[in-house]
């Protein structure tokens, strides 16, 4: 198939906080959980919780998280037990039941604060499994003064799981009362971003945390008396995945290159199943894998996967909840269970089964595509193509960079595809002769993801819905962030940064940064830039760029109707890389970077020889003017040893008027920090580059939920 060190390598160009620090540590806790549960079911051949037989095969969950609960009032807790027997035995600070000091508990779980504050005001409430005493859970409740107000409601602040439940009492001048009115966020009975709420009280939270992650209950006293809020925050479940979901991903192993992509169904419990995976690596191409796993998000959504396969083998996938729709991929796995080290990052989205037929894919659709030829020499593809929703492809036109040798405005010849009932189909086409078949998995009508399944080369990426037409330069206009990422005569290189089309072929305002295999460059500027928009909307453009080289990049882009644009780099000898260009929603300050943002981080690190990949995931949480998070770091050497590092980082970062930002985040495993540009796309969304020499690394940010 396909030679070892070169296709690993990217080479030169070859012409052929402590909440942070605590929840780095439940990470590990939880991820040495998840190994020893795909132990016990790689043992045992089965899937069900009843099945596991480590030290213990009881688990227990209690929810909400945390609550505060006003003097004299009470709260219900649920205690969730994973056996047979599933009653438990609660305590407050030890006590089995508690006592009058600290607040008392029922057989059922309903907690009840004493008639004074006690000292300290917080309180353990522990839910202690008969099946197994070692089997247990706690949550803290903070006893406080009993509302001001005429109206109160109990408790008066609570942290929950997405997609769980929580009943809350009102009390009108002291007294207990069911003559209220509920709302959530304002709205009588809440809404589905927010959370629903019944007659009774009893709220239901999203499936994704709420706008800024907090909402308000209100009960309005239907007598006339006012009204009561309580202040509720939700947090990331295992309910934040659940469903259909399709995804791809490309990375390496000891014997290079890899590239999948698949679907499988989460129940919204931990558990996976209906699995399919098509893969393309150096040992071949293997179609149709099946199956099943294991997962558990965090409640910062800093999650993990473990995909099980039929014949015992595992990988881990470290991920990130962006909300219930879209999740970030990325992590090593480890040499244990996989019996390789293998290091990948990708996405997953949740899929619109209505559109699982060949009739759904139907229109102009963009390809991108990136991956490794024979020669192990990087080859990036873009092209556009028309689906006629019953398997022919018409007026297909491909561009490709195979190792520094471009090869523009190919038309594809023989092309057809399908998707079944399942979500899973197949593409195919020839272009200059080369044939290449696809597996493909749909997300919706306008969104597939795709991967190789011939052994001419393993390309991976997606197809997504182009733009509307009509198409000319008028098409293109407004301002633009982007990075792409490749290989140049060095070896990894990477640029990004800002552009403005005119509407008229001109491209101006430009302000670039590069990254060529460590060699920085930053702000640089555009000396001149142009395009043109053909017809079928192919652009094509050039940007001179102020760098040492003075060189002129030529490249190739596509719209799509998402809002990106794909870019292709078609340059001889010279640089292989492509990317993404997203249109600017501005105006742009600190306030963009205020909140919770996934990360989703790849490339090399310059800090071994040969270079390694490196991947990152993880969370960051701006306010201010400082940027913070916790992260996991992945690499991959060119032996195949790897190595996973949780890490907190934190440091300054400042934002421009255009839209161009800077962060300089130090780690706390490894001193070397994290020096970032930023391109803000809209309040959601930031493109990134590093820019030490450390690393050449580029990525995105998406805003949380």
């Amino acid at each position: 198939m396909y030679p070892l060190a070169p296709r690993f390598s990217d080479g030169p160009l070859q012409r052929s906080s402590n909440t942070v620090l605590r929840r780095n540590v439940k990470r590990v806790a939880a991820l040495s959980l998840l190994l020893s549960l795909v132990a016990a079911l790689a043992a045992c051949g089965g899937l069900s919780y009843s099945s596991i037989a480590p030290t213990t095969s009881v688990s227990i969950d209690i929810s909400p998280i945390s609550l505060s609960v006003p003097v004299g009032q009470s709260a219900p807790l649920t205690a969730t037990v994973r056996s047979v027997n599933q009653v438990v035995t609660w305590q407050v600070n030890g006590v089995v039941g508690g006592d009058t000091v600290h607040g008392k508990v029922s057989s059922g779980g309903v907690y009840t604060a004493p008639a004074a504050i006690p000292s300290p005001a917080a309180v353990t409430v522990t839910a202690i499994a008969q099946a197994d005493s070692n089997a247990k859970a706690q949550v803290m409740v903070t006893v406080t003064t009993s509302s001001s107000s005429p109206v109160s409601v109990s408790p008066s602040a609570t942290t929950l799981g997405a997609g769980s439940t929580l009943a809350f009492a009102a009390s009108v001048n002291g007294s207990p009362s069911t003559s209220v009115n509920w709302q959530v966020n304002g709205v009588p009975g809440g809404d589905a971003a927010h959370g629903t709420i019944t007659a009774s009280g009893v709220y239901a939270a999203p499936l994704t945390p709420p706008p800024t992650g907090t909402t308000t209950i209100t009960a309005v006293d239907q007598g006339g008396a006012g009204s009561g809020d309580s202040a509720a925050t939700v947090a990331f479940s295992n309910a934040s995945l659940h469903g259909p979901y399709a995804f791809s991903l490309s990375g390496a192993d000891a014997s290079g290159f890899l590239a999948a992509a698949g679907s499988f169904t989460a129940d919204g419990h931990g558990k996976i199943t209906g699995g399919l995976e098509d893969e393309n690596t150096r040992a071949g191409v293997s179609s149709n894998l099946a199956f099943t796993g294991v997962y558990l998000v965090g409640d910062n959504g800093n999650s993990f996967v473990i995909p099980i396969f039929t014949d015992h083998r595992a990988d881990v996938w470290e991920i990130t909840m962006v909300n219930d729709q879209h999740v970030v991929l990325g992590g090593f796995n480890g040499t244990g269970l996989a019996g390789v080290g293998r290091i990948a990052t990708g996405s997953i989205d949740r899929q619109d089964v209505s559109t699982f037929s060949t009739s759904a894919l139907i229109g102009n659709y963009v390809a991108s595509l990136s991956g490794v030829d024979l020669a192990a020499s990087q080859i990036k593809e873009a092209g556009v193509f028309t689906a006629d929703g019953a398997g022919a492809i018409t007026n297909g036109v491909l561009d490709m960079n195979d190792g520094g040798v471009p090869a523009t405005s190919l038309p594809l010849t023989n092309a057809a595809y399908m998707v079944s009932s399942t979500g899973r189909g197949t593409l195919s086409f020839t272009a200059a002769g080369k044939t290449q078949m696809f597996a493909l998995y749909a997300i919706n009508s306008t969104q597939y993801k795709i991967v190789e399944t011939d052994t001419g080369s393993a390309v991976v990426g997606e197809l997504n819905q182009q733009a509307t037409g009509p198409f000319s330069n008028a098409s293109f206009q407004g301002n633009y962030a982007f990075t792409v990422d490749g290989t140049s005569a060095n070896g990894a290189f990477a640029l990004g940064g800002l552009f403005t089309a005119d509407g008229g072929g001109s491209l101006t305002n430009g302000v670039f940064d590069e990254n060529d295999a460590g060699v920085v460059i930053t702000a640089l500027t555009s000396t001149s830039g142009s395009y043109a928009v053909a017809p079928n909307g192919r652009t094509t453009a050039t940007l001179a760029l102020n760098d040492n080289t003075g060189r002129t990049l030529n490249i190739v882009l596509y719209q799509e109707s998402n809002g990106s644009t794909a870019i292709l780099d078609i340059d001889t000898n010279v640089i292989v890389a492509s990317g993404t260009a997203l249109s600017q929603t501005g105006p742009f300050t600190q306030s963009n970077l205020d909140g919770a943002f996934a990360l989703n981080w790849k490339g090399r690190l310059f800090t071994t020889t040969p270079p390694s990949l490196e991947d990152i995931s993880g969370v960051l949480i701006g306010s201010g003017s400082t940027l913070g998070g916790s992260l996991l770091i992945s690499t991959l050497n060119s032996a195949g040893v790897g190595s996973n590092q949780s890490a907190t980082v934190s440091g300054p970062f400042s934002v421009a008027a255009n839209g161009r930002g800077t962060a300089s985040l130090v780690q706390s495993v490894i001193l070397t920090p994290f020096t970032q540009a930023l391109y803000l796309v809209d309040n959601n969304t930031i493109l990134t580059l590093d820019t030490d020499p450390n690393r050449s690394v580029v990525g995105v940010l998406k805003r949380q939920f």
